[in-house]
């Protein structure tokens, strides 16, 4: 039996089929069995061999879209690009539009704008197997009792709980905010400072008689990530006097907090 291959196209897929030869349709005993495709010499090899059982359509070589705009029309819920098994989605991409990856998802390198050769893991928010989610970090002091100092020159506040170490990734970027009410027994010049292997951002506040009147200070920094170990503390210095800092409470103590996230150049 010749059929035409227009007809042949639109019984199997709905649409329309180029075929180098008229085929020919060697029918099987019914809609359910398989049914191979031959060319008009009524030749079928591995390479150009076309298949339909009833509900499953078959080839061994790509399917080509000639027409410059080609579309696939999926189910009414979703169309998934299953792995060999048939046993997971590799990607779906539901009728609403939402995307869903199995595991990571490669990105190349664009023509201009920023690299983008990485792959981001869609489970746990990664690229090239670093978090890139963004992360806050709050640190305080102990609450026990007023820092004092009479250092000249810059000395942690406390190295225990006003510090952070972190890995900074390529690409992320680090953001530090830290505020502390202050006094002085004495007319002099505080300094709060955020130190990253040296002060990287400091304040000063001149505190003149009456003594011992509060002010809040604020210092704030950022760091670019570079893919290493940072640990950023806070640190103080007094120019005379001893310098204080209100640490009476967990409420009323010295505060860092820390903001990481991906961030452009």
């Amino acid at each position: 039996m010749r059929l035409s291959a227009a007809l042949v196209a639109g019984m199997i897929l709905g649409g329309s089929l180029a075929w180098a030869h008229q085929p020919i349709i060697i029918p099987g005993t019914g809609l359910g069995s398989t049914i191979p495709f031959y060319n008009s010499q009524g030749i079928s090899t591995v390479s150009n061999n076309l298949k339909f059982d009833g509900t499953t359509l078959t080839t061994t070589g790509p399917l080509t879209l000639t027409t410059a705009a080609s579309k696939i029309i999926p189910g009414a819920t979703s169309l998934s690009l299953r792995n060999n098994a048939d046993s997971a989605d590799n990607l779906l991409i539901a009728n609403a539009g939402d995307l869903t990856v199995r595991n990571g998802l490669a990105v190349g390198t664009p023509t201009g704008g920023l690299p983008g050769t990485s792959k981001i893991n869609a489970v746990d928010y990664q690229r090239n197997g670093t978090t890139i989610i963004p992360t806050l970090t709050q640190k305080r002091g102990s609450g026990g009792g007023n820092y004092t100092t009479t250092s000249a020159t810059y000395v942690d506040v406390d190295a225990t709980n006003l510090k952070l170490t972190v890995t900074i990734p390529t690409g992320s970027k680090l953001t530090v905010f830290a505020d502390v009410v202050a006094s002085n027994g004495t007319t002099a010049t505080l300094g709060l400072a955020i130190f990253d292997g040296a002060v990287v951002d400091e304040t000063l506040m001149d505190f003149a008689k009456p003594v011992n009147t509060r002010s809040q200070m604020f210092v704030q920094t950022v760091i670019n990530g570079d893919g290493n170990s940072h640990t950023v503390k806070l640190q103080w210095k007094v120019s005379a006097g001893t310098g204080i800092l209100e640490n009476a409470s967990a409420t009323l103590a010295p505060r860092m907090a820390f903001i990481m996230a991906p961030s452009d150049p």
